[in-house]
């Protein structure tokens, strides 16, 4: 086997931040897409966002497979199902923030997300939490809980608790990633997607009628922004 040199795990290093960093400044894109519609429901958003997402992942995937797309999920295993949960819980809880709290409430908070990754990952898989870190992730929650704390009066708590769950959701969805990545583990966004499509279908009592501009800014966030962040 070939050894890793100390430059090698130091450029994958600055290339997986470089990643995360695109990714996130990508996915915070998204809020200008939930203000932009008109007339749908949260949870006609969820539903059609979502079923995007699910339908150009599952594309990706099979290319990725090269059709082996059963194998695909087989191999993936039950930790695709926990990752699924998560995704599913991480969908519906955004939607509800971006709607019932301000942009830069949500996007703060959900900031929050790769410190408290990082805890739950010492935790749960082992890994080295450095004191900056520490430090970090307490300045983070002081101003999380200063800002929740501030929010009963102007109405937005329950949208910066629904940021608050999609934080602890995401997290939790990366830790499960981390710890299935032996597997290709799209399979775990692809059920997710589909499962919060599912619930957000039921619960708007199949009413999937919305006018052309919102559909079309939905399926664009899913099946586009959201798919080339996840894939």
């Amino acid at each position: 086997m070939f050894a890793v040199l100390p430059t090698q795990t130091t450029s994958l290093y600055r290339f997986g931040v470089a990643i995360v960093a695109v990714s996130s400044t990508i996915n915070s894109v998204g809020a200008l897409f939930v203000r932009n519609v008109e007339f749908a429901s949260e949870w006609q958003i969820i539903m059609l966002r979502a079923s995007s997402l699910a339908a150009s992942l599952f594309i990706v995937f099979a290319l990725q497979m090269r059709g082996r797309v059963v194998q695909g999920f087989v191999d993936a295993g039950r930790w695709a199902l926990f990752g699924a949960v998560f995704v599913a819980i991480a969908n519906i809880g955004i939607i509800h923030a971006l709607q019932n709290t301000t942009v830069a409430n949500t996007l703060f908070i959900l900031s929050s997300a790769s410190l408290l990754t990082a805890v739950l990952a010492r935790f749960f898989l082992g890994e080295t939490v450095s004191v900056t870190t520490w430090i970090a992730m307490s300045v983070a929650v002081s101003g999380i809980a200063l800002m929740v704390s501030d929010s009963f009066g102007a109405g937005t708590a329950f949208g910066n608790a629904m940021a608050l769950l999609t934080t602890c959701a995401f997290s939790c969805f990366m830790v499960v990633l981390r710890r299935g990545r032996r597997a290709n583990m799209l399979p775990a966004t692809i059920l997710g997607a589909t499962l919060s499509a599912i619930i957000s279908l039921v619960v708007s009592g199949f009413d999937f009628a919305v006018t052309s501009h919102d559909l079309v800014l939905c399926v664009l966030w899913g099946g586009g922004i959201s798919c080339f962040v996840h894939a």
